[in-house]
């Protein structure tokens, strides 16, 4: 039976997290901790987890038990907020396994530094990594690692790229992130757009899919910035998730 362990994730990642978990037949039990993440996650899991607080975690956990952390997207609004509320939770975990993983990039080179996060934990503190180092954040995982996500952006640097969670999430990423007020005006968003220069979406069909609408999602953003859409279909992000998590789970005490 496999040693418990911690998980911290960006609800960014939450379709990538949902199906590692639900692969993994060593889990047998799942506390989920929502924190100020939505609670879409819970449609996706297949395994016996537990929605809970973190006061009401029980003092013991267990071999083969899993806490999972859902963190924010709207962290990424303040990169050193993002860095103290992960570094934050990965100490509060530590009280209960030895091991943590990160389901997170360098996002905006908050995570940079994992070093200074890494002494909160007795045992393995781990993050997505490919070739290069750190992966750059969850695009760059999408495509499957830093060198496709090089090529994307010097073949046409002005594009925006949607995975299937971002399709989901834009207009809520835009508002706390603070670049619209709200739903009904989204002027200023156009404006950020155009003055970037973006001109073209690409699409990233991952095989990583829960919700329903992708492509209509993509139109529908496309239509609403004036962007060419472009489509990608690729599973070497699954590949790189895999290979992330066999690492991590091959170095639990």
């Amino acid at each position: 039976m496999q040693a418990p362990y911690g998980v911290v994730c960006c609800e960014l990642l939450e379709d990538e997290l949902a199906y590692i978990l639900n692969r993994d037949s060593e889990i047998q039990k799942t506390y989920l901790i929502l924190d100020e993440s939505g609670d879409s996650i819970i449609d996706k899991l297949e395994i016996d987890y537990e929605s809970i607080s973190f006061s009401s975690l029980p003092t013991e956990i267990k071999d083969g038990e899993v806490i999972v952390v859902m963190m924010s997207m709207a962290l990424h609004e303040e990169p050193e907020n993002l860095k103290k509320e992960v570094k934050n939770w990965v100490g509060r975990l530590s009280q209960f396994v030895d091991d943590v993983f990160l389901f997170y990039g360098l996002c905006g080179n908050a995570l940079k530094k994992i070093d200074e996060i890494d002494k909160e934990v007795e045992g393995t503190l781990d993050i997505l990594r490919d070739s290069t180092g750190i992966v750059d954040d969850c695009i760059c995982l999408a495509l499957g690692g830093t060198d496709k996500y090089v090529q994307y952006i010097k073949k046409d640097p002005a594009t925006f790229f949607l995975t299937p969670m971002w399709a989901d999430n834009w207009r809520d990423m835009f508002i706390k992130c603070k670049l619209v007020r709200d739903l009904d005006n989204i002027e200023l968003a156009k404006k950020v757009f155009e003055n970037a220069g973006y001109n073209k979406v690409l699409k990233i069909d991952t095989g990583i899919i829960f919700s329903d609408g992708f492509d209509e999602k993509v139109r529908e953003f496309s239509k609403t910035f004036e962007l060419d859409i472009e489509k990608t279909t690729t599973n070497k992000g699954q590949e790189l998730l895999v290979e992330n998590y066999s690492r991590f789970k091959e170095n639990l005490d």
